[in-house]
């Protein structure tokens, strides 16, 4: 299995393992094949290093010129949407590489951050991805289990 250690489940690899925090790689040791983990990845581009293609990116477009628009408002929204697709363009083939996997992701459209959910499988796999920077548990369910997720102190 990728980002495996000798196929053994509940095990990452040294690189793997060094983009986890302490309490996902508790979650991973612990967890059966079937419950659901929930974790915050930090993604990596191209551009920082996330792809292993050595070829830099092409220059990024300029941004929208304030001049070219009526008001602020419709300025303000191109700007949005420039920047939405200059991450896109950075990071939507990681976001699809970690959908591949089967977990579900929310988020890193508009930042380099991303939720995702899925197995601990699907999530030891995402950790071998070179463009996976940091990962953090953000909650667990075990399937066993009827109860909720736990709701956050304070």
């Amino acid at each position: 299995m990728s980002g495996g250690d000798g196929g053994r489940p509940g095990t990452l690899d040294p690189e793997s393992a060094a983009k986890a925090d302490p309490k996902l790689r508790q979650a991973l040791a612990e967890a059966a094949a079937d419950d659901l983990l929930g974790v915050v990845l930090v993604l990596a581009g191209p551009a920082d290093g996330g792809s292993g293609d050595p070829v830099a990116p092409p220059e990024p477009p300029e941004p929208p010129d304030p001049a070219d628009f009526a008001d602020r408002v419709a300025w303000r929204q191109a700007m949005i949407d420039h920047h939405k697709g200059r991450v896109d363009d950075e990071l939507g083939d990681i976001r699809d590489a970690l959908a591949a996997l089967g977990l579900r992701v929310q988020g890193g459209t508009f930042s380099a951050a991303a939720v995702v959910e899925g197995p601990p499988p699907a999530i030891r796999a995402a950790l071998a991805l070179p463009g996976v920077r940091h990962a953090s548990l953000d909650h667990e369910h075990r399937r066993g289990s009827d109860a909720a997720p736990p709701a956050e102190d304070g």
